[in-house]
């Protein structure tokens, strides 16, 4: 920018004042320079347009007009709002010259004009820049209006092209263009994609499949080769690829993308990757995904486990349903808390043993009933995976107890209530096991390979729904106008 500033300083003062009152438009045509000289410049004659129009400030010319370095432009228009009346009156005087010029070119010149203006603020700018983007995003015809943003964005003064719009229009002009979108080149803020990016992209997008496959400390993602039996969903391609998930038995809060919590909801994180990799992220419980055209699927484990839950002081009766259930031991996942190792966190491992139980095998004795944490956490639950149909509740009564008098007898007991476990003949005994297994069986297929480590293919849970942006109203005249331009081939 030093060499530009000597290139303007070596102007002679006139052809520098001529430059200044001209520097609004986008391309200075001989009808508005000439226009501009006798209006401001009276003592000066023709030569001085010709002195303009080969200077060193001018990057092209044709015989249809002069287009000047942007930057330098730019540093014009700021020396001429050093004079707020002249500053005004050149931007009216090219206004009325230019008055037929197409939408295009007089939203630049306009932007250009608000920029340094006392009359107009960035908000006025960003206004604009919003009544380019609806029709872009919202119209089919959107190619010629994509083109134009591609070119003028550049010329666009450093101000305007940090602006939010400035950046949405970028990228809505890209992707329509069939250009790479690579989200770093926008100077987000924040480590993660602005909401408005699932209303700005086109759902034609290109498509990249990754894999996602749940693992005892999260979930991997990233390219499915690496991970044999994992799901395939299809993210937008962007460089790097982005998939934004969060963890949890509830659907997290779909209107933020930031850390941290939303009434007690959790939200999602980005996750940023490469397509030949794979990633980790850590987390428990079901995996919540959302790409960037909103699309969000839910990935949960299957529900393979049998959980058999029970009172400590009834140990012996655990030990007798282990004994009996020893032939299964490798093609079904008998799980109780004895399975948690030291160090663990016991909460965490029974939170997520719960959450995968297809069968729970309790064994109902006063102690049973006694437990608090069984009443407040394990039953609570169960009980809603089997309202949902997820899991099924088994009864078993082990010892007499108030069983009848609890919400489980809404449940089908294996042995009724007067007949428990320690009241039968051994050979009973065996029978009421033999009646476990075989319920068991039934919901749970006694062949192959224990299936804890697989999960279900990923559900579509909704699509791209989002809103229009806030502060997208539109001009509906001027947005008109865009569109029929575009219709009619004549937007530059």
């Amino acid at each position: 920018m030093a060499i530009k500033h000597l290139l303007l300083n070596s102007l002679e003062p006139a052809v520098h004042k001529l430059a200044q009152l001209v520097s609004f438009a986008v391309r200075i045509d001989p009808a508005l320079l000439r226009h501009i000289r006798r209006k401001f410049l009276t003592d000066q004659d023709a030569g001085l347009e010709a002195d303009l129009w080969f200077s060193p400030i001018v990057t092209f010319r044709s015989p249809k007009g002069i287009v000047l370095d942007w930057e330098m432009a730019d540093e014009l228009r700021k020396e001429l709002a050093n004079n707020p009346p002249l500053y005004e009156q050149a931007w009216r005087e090219t206004e009325h010259i230019h008055h037929n010029l197409s939408p295009a070119l007089l939203l630049e010149e306009k932007i250009a004009y608000f920029l340094y203006s006392q009359r107009h603020t960035l908000e006025d700018i960003r206004k604009e820049l919003r009544s380019v983007l609806l029709p872009l995003v919202t119209d089919d015809r959107r190619r010629g209006l994509a083109n134009w943003a591609a070119r003028a964005l550049p010329r666009f003064p450093a101000a305007v092209r940090q602006l939010e719009e400035s950046r949405m229009l970028a990228i809505a002009a890209r992707v329509r263009l069939g250009g790479e979108l690579r989200l770093e080149e926008f100077m987000f803020p924040q480590e993660t994609p602005p909401e408005w990016l699932t209303w700005l992209l086109p759902g034609d997008v290109p498509p990249v499949s990754v894999g996602v496959q749940l693992t005892s400390k999260g979930v991997s993602i990233g390219n499915p080769k690496l991970q044999p039996e994992s799901h395939r969903i299809n993210v937008p391609k962007t460089n790097p690829l982005v998939l934004e998930i969060a963890f949890g038995d509830k659907p997290p809060a779909s209107s933020n993308r930031i850390g941290g919590s939303a009434k007690g909801r959790r939200i999602f994180k980005t996750v940023k990757f490469e397509a030949s990799k794979v990633c980790q992220t850590r987390g428990r419980g079901k995996v919540w995904l959302r790409t960037l055209l909103g699309e969000q699927f839910l990935l949960d484990r299957a529900r393979t486990k049998i959980f058999v839950s029970y009172s400590h002081e009834d140990a012996k009766w655990l030990k007798g349903l282990q004994t009996f259930l020893a032939p299964y031991e490798n093609i079904i996942d008998l799980w109780n808390d004895t399975r948690i190792k030291p160090g663990l966190k016991w909460r965490t491992e029974i939170d997520e043993a719960l959450q995968q139980a297809k069968v729970a095998v309790l064994l109902v004795s006063a102690n049973f009933l006694a437990s608090d944490f069984i009443r407040k956490v394990e039953l609570p639950s169960l009980l809603a995976a089997a309202e949902k149909g997820g899991a099924l509740i088994l009864p078993v009564i082990i010892s007499s107890c108030l069983y009848e008098n609890t919400l489980l007898a809404r449940f089908q007991s294996l042995n009724p209530p007067d007949k428990p476990l320690d009241k039968m003949k051994p050979a009973d005994r065996n029978n009421a096991f033999f009646k476990i297994a075989d319920v068991i069986e039934s919901f749970v297929p006694l062949s192959g390979k224990p299936l804890s480590s697989k999960t279900i293919e990923p559900e579509l849970i909704s699509k791209n729904t989002s809103p229009l942006p806030q502060g997208f109203v539109g001009r509906m005249e001027e947005t008109e106008k865009l569109k029929q331009l575009i219709r009619d081939g004549g937007v530059v």
